[in-house]
């Protein structure tokens, strides 16, 4: 028999077993009794029982649950289950369960899920957590898996107790592990490639990670700690082992309420007949004044390899002659544990300038040092801070008396702490609804962190959904669609503007994100990829819509946005197939598009001004001439008062859609084409008062510009000869329409070719030149700039008013200089004999205009426009 078919036989024998079970037979002990003959077999489960009194239904699915394939779609047994541990299984078939783990367990308080692997790490719940949850453990041994990625998925910030064992660094979460924390104990094994760092919080929070390092760099978790030093700002104690204070004293800086450290010094392996520390680690203590002002006071926790042999007198002198190199530092009180009561007895305690140095045990009880200088500084005991230990519901046997007082006397002083800081805190003075306005200005990660600051903040963020209305993605995040879905469940009902949308993500969460909230999203634009955004579903609220898609073709079906006229204005795609007839269509307003590529496609834009009959704004790029009669050969919306035409093909002449399309109300015009003689530029420019011809050195092309008094049209071609004289003969031909042109702009190096198109030109009272500073030229002026064609003046017509010469720099990197202004006085200097139109000169700053002395021109006068210095 076929593994299908054993796999087969034991389906129906479960299925009929249990169907048997809903008629009124209930045997617990012939449920556990199939289930643990399954083996590690995947398993489908049908009609499961109802829990019995004894526990057998309960602890077989627990055993079980690592290759129970599926549940049904409610299963009351379950809904029960408060405590879960469990081995993730090997594979993402045995892993399809996982998905609904928390809908099928919504009560639980306790989950430790380990083993858990990168390749079912997809199939493990999304999120959110039950509110019920409580206490989570999670391991993997998977170098690339970091599971702290579920602290923000899961949304753990409400609980208790976290505990983390991983194999790879930690990353950006780390901040949800830690936000909040009043102690951090940091700890590394002696051969450095294992780290465990521990948060403790008010409540008796604790949050604790263990995690192998690739490598011996403490650096990275320094930098983490200090990117969310805004929710540490409540950490009062920390302990660190010594290996770590040189990255950690910018830690130290970042934490303004920390006042007690504890410095961890382990002994390396050396010889056994004597104990070996490496006492030079601590150097850095001697920089703790000028980062960590406010320290009150310090214990070094010594800590050998085998705690039956303690440190001997020796290790003690030792310490002391390293401390005595830093004596007149004036460091907090320093307090030394883990010597015998013995041991130091038989040292000489020196005195030191800047600190005073006690032996303690480990209730904090000096016995050896210098009592009159400790009791002076207001310490009877060393501070306690407390060791990080196993949470309760962890431990094999109840707390003793003494440490249930301890928590408790703990959980006091954090409460009271709290408390005290609320009361003090000013910012509790600033009404929540502007606070809601400024948390609303900060980018997406830090509007997510301050969330995490504290319970007052985090109550102000969660209660206006206003300051989740702009997501913005442009800034990266490990785990882009669990912020996206976190951020968008706090936006309730409010409209959301989402930036550099996220592409689709094995898991589907982008997906499903947007399909829960398409209905009161009201911009996306996307930058990977549109799989991710539903596009059938109603989106009432949708007004823009772009897409940098890649030419990944759209395709636009009759039940786009859900079949109904909405609110869509904008609609920006690549490539894209319209259909017939499109209701979602008809409210487009600006429209841009990728021009067709292929027929198929080039028959929906047959239909274009049918499917947008409100259209202002149309663009329409990389249109191709073979497709050309496929455009609308019919007028133009009235609405429709903005074109915007591109092709890149050589011979495609693009004035022909405007002479098709244009209106009284189309008033503004761009047309980019290669062709360099457009059939007919009379339409273009007809009836202007302002012309500008211009050139776009760095493609080497030229474009005309017209504006009218309520409109402006523009077209832009490749150059073909020379630049000048064929843009000045394209003017010239069309002089007759040029009549009432007032001001001209134009290059000064095309002077020469457009002196006989200003000749005709019966109402110019102004002419822009434009002077473009190239480059250096060694030995000679600052700048090649041309300042020839100024010898033409003298051509210019009589009515002219007015001369505006407009220097502009191609490298910033080398402004105009003085040497420019000498160099354009003296070529004015060879026309001062010729009576001119007033000069303007514009570009100069004022510094480089001081060193200049302006002469005076007989024939005309000279006026410098101060440019503003970059």
């Amino acid at each position: 028999m076929s593994i299908a078919a054993h796999r087969e036989a034991l389906r129906a024998s479960l299925t009929a077993y249990f169907q048997t079970l809903s008629a009124g037979v209930t045997d617990a002990a012939l449920f556990n009794m199939a289930l643990g003959r399954t083996g590690n077999y995947p398993v489908d489960i049908f009609n499961c029982p109802e829990f019995d009194d004894d526990g057998l239904v309960e602890n077989s699915l627990a055993a079980h649950i690592h290759h129970i394939l599926s549940f049904p779609a409610t299963c009351p047994a379950l809904s029960t289950v408060t405590n879960l541990a469990f081995q993730a299984p090997a594979t993402a078939q045995d892993a399809e369960h996982f998905s609904q783990l928390f809908h099928l367990c919504p009560a639980l308080e306790s989950l430790a899920l380990l083993h858990v692997s990168l390749e079912i790490a997809p199939f493990v719940p999304a999120g959110p957590a039950p509110a019920s949850l409580r206490h989570v453990m999670l391991g993997s041994g998977d170098p690339d898996l970091d599971l702290t990625m579920y602290c923000a998925t899961w949304r753990l910030d409400g609980l208790r107790d976290i505990i983390i064992y991983q194999s790879t660094d930690v990353g950006e979460h780390l901040v949800h592990l830690i936000s909040g924390a009043l102690m951090l104990d940091v700890r590394r094994e002696v051969d450095g490639s294992t780290t465990s760092l521990t948060a403790l919080g008010p409540g008796l929070r604790r949050r604790e990670i263990e995690y192998w390092e690739e490598e011996d760099d403490q650096n990275v978790l320094a930098g983490l700690m200090i990117a969310a030093q805004s929710t540490l700002a409540g950490v009062c104690a920390m302990s660190v082992p010594a290996t770590s204070l040189e990255p950690f004293l910018a830690v130290f800086a970042a934490l303004p309420a920390l006042q007690h450290l504890k410095v961890y010094i382990q002994e390396d392996d050396g010889d056994a007949d004597a104990h070996v520390f490496q006492w030079n680690q601590l150097d850095p203590l001697a920089r703790l004044p000028e980062h960590c002002p406010g320290l009150h006071s310090l214990i070094l926790n010594v800590i050998c390899t085998m705690p039956q042999c303690p440190p001997a007198a020796q290790d003690a002198r030792d310490l002391l002659a390293q401390l005595q190199g830093m004596a007149h530092v004036a460091l907090p009180s320093i307090f030394v544990s883990g010597f015998s009561a013995v041991a130091p007895c038989d040292v000489q305690l020196p005195r030191f300038e800047g600190f005073s140095v006690m032996f303690s045990d480990a209730a904090g009880t000096c016995y050896h040092g210098t009592k009159e200088d400790h009791v002076a500084q207001g310490h009877a005991t060393s501070p306690n801070i407390r060791e990080p230990s196993e949470p309760a519901y962890l431990s094999p046997c109840k707390l003793q008396p003494a440490e249930q007082m301890a928590n408790a006397s703990l959980k006091i002083i954090f409460e009271l702490a709290e408390s005290c800081g609320a009361h003090f805190n000013r910012l509790r003075g600033i009404p929540n609804e502007i606070l809601a306005i400024c948390f609303a200005f900060l980018p997406l990660r830090d509007r997510i962190l301050v969330s995490h600051v504290s319970r007052h903040w985090r109550a102000v963020s969660l209660a206006h959904p206003a300051i989740w209305a702009k997501l913005d993605f442009f800034e990266r995040f490990k785990n882009v669609p669990a912020v996206l879905d976190l951020a968008l469940s706090r936006s309730g009902r409010h409209p959301v503007h989402i930036y550099d949308c996220p592409g689709p993500d094995i898991r589907g969460v982008v997906a499903r994100a947007l399909a829960a909230h398409m209905s009161h999203i009201q911009t996306i634009w996307c930058s990977y990829g549109r799989s991710s955004v539903p596009l059938t579903l109603p989106a009432p609220m949708l007004r823009t819509l772009r897409g940098n898609l890649d030419h990944e073709l759209v395709i636009i079906s009759p039940s786009f946005l859900g079949g109904h006229p909405g609110q869509l204005r904008t609609l920006a795609l690549c490539a894209v197939l319209l259909p017939p007839v499109c209701p979602a269509l008809s409210t487009i307003t600006d429209l841009s598009l990728t021009g067709p590529s292929d027929v198929d496609q080039a028959a929906g834009f047959s239909r274009l001004f049918l499917l947008c009959p409100v259209l202002e704004s149309l663009k329409l790029e990389q249109l191709q001439h073979s497709l050309a009669h496929y455009l609308p050969r019919t007028p133009s919306p009235q609405s429709l008062r903005k074109i915007s035409l591109e092709t890149i093909d050589a011979d495609y002449d693009l004035m022909q859609h405007y002479l098709d399309w244009r209106s009284p109300n189309l008033v503004n015009v761009e047309i980019d084409q290669e062709i360099s003689s457009p059939q007919n530029l009379q339409p273009l420019v007809n009836g202007a008062v302002e012309l500008t011809v211009g050139r776009e050195y760095a493609f080497d092309r030229t474009f005309i510009s017209a504006c009218g008094p309520d409109w402006i049209r523009s077209i832009n071609f490749s150059n073909d000869g020379d630049p000048a004289a064929h843009s000045a003969a394209m003017v010239l031909a069309v002089q007759s329409n040029l009549i009432d042109v007032v001001c001209m702009e134009l290059p000064a190096t095309s002077l020469a070719a457009f002196v006989p198109v200003l000749a005709g030109l019966p109402q110019l009272r102004e002419l822009t030149l434009y002077a473009r500073a190239d480059f250096d030229i060694p030995g000679g002026p600052a700048h090649d700039i041309g300042w020839e064609a100024l010898e033409l003046l003298p051509q210019l017509p009589a009515r002219i008013e007015l001369v505006i010469v407009d220097v502009v720099c191609g490298h910033p990197d080398c402004p105009l200089s003085a040497r420019d202004v000498q160099d354009l006085c003296s070529a004015l200097r060879r026309v001062s004999h010729a009576r001119l139109p007033h000069i303007l000169v514009k570009g100069f700053t004022a510094e480089t205009l001081s060193t200049v002395e302006i002469p005076d021109f007989d024939g005309f006068g000279i006026d410098f426009d101060v440019a503003v210095e970059a």
